[in-house]
């Protein structure tokens, strides 16, 4: 699924259904516009924020925001795939990961926060697979990545 943030244009999901944003079959990309003032906000008291199986969660600009109150939920979580943020402003909280990838997550600039909201010692803002890896990455002057904890290894800061 492609996704593109008009500039100026919000979209808003207060969902009452398992997970805020449920995507299976296929990945999800999303696009923000050369201002990158639109915006996705997702809500979830039910299960996770944002929940992909089947393809890359890809965020290439915007405003994205996947928050859940419910219990051991995450705010952003690809059960099979990698998560990759290229640019963008991206906040994701989760009860118990506030990003979760069964693969790699990469994130290649943006202003990212991704936290978690349990205060259990098992709670993480990024976590992925066994395995698999975390990179950080900074593509210009103002980006910034604020991360409560993160689960399993960081491969790099680039």
């Amino acid at each position: 699924m492609h996704l593109i943030l008009a500039d100026g244009a919000k979209i808003t999901i207060n969902s009452a259904f398992l997970h805020g944003m449920d995507i299976r079959n296929g990945g999800l990309t999303i696009f923000g516009q050369s201002a990158g003032t639109g915006e996705l906000s997702v809500t979830s008291p039910n299960g996770n924020g944002i929940y992909v199986d089947g393809g890359d969660i890809v965020i290439n600009g915007g405003k994205v925001s996947a928050t859940t109150t419910y219990a051991n939920a995450i705010g952003i979580s690809n059960y099979n795939n990698d998560i990759i943020i290229n640019d963008g402003t991206v906040t994701a909280v989760g009860t118990y990961y506030g990003i979760d990838g069964k693969k790699a997550v990469t994130i290649n600039g943006g202003k990212v926060s991704a936290t978690y909201t349990n205060g259990a010692d098992n709670g993480y803002g990024i976590h992925t697979g066994t395995g698999q890896t975390i990179t950080l990455g900074f593509r210009h002057e103002d980006d910034q990545i604020y991360v409560d904890k993160y689960g399993y290894p960081l491969a790099e800061l680039i």
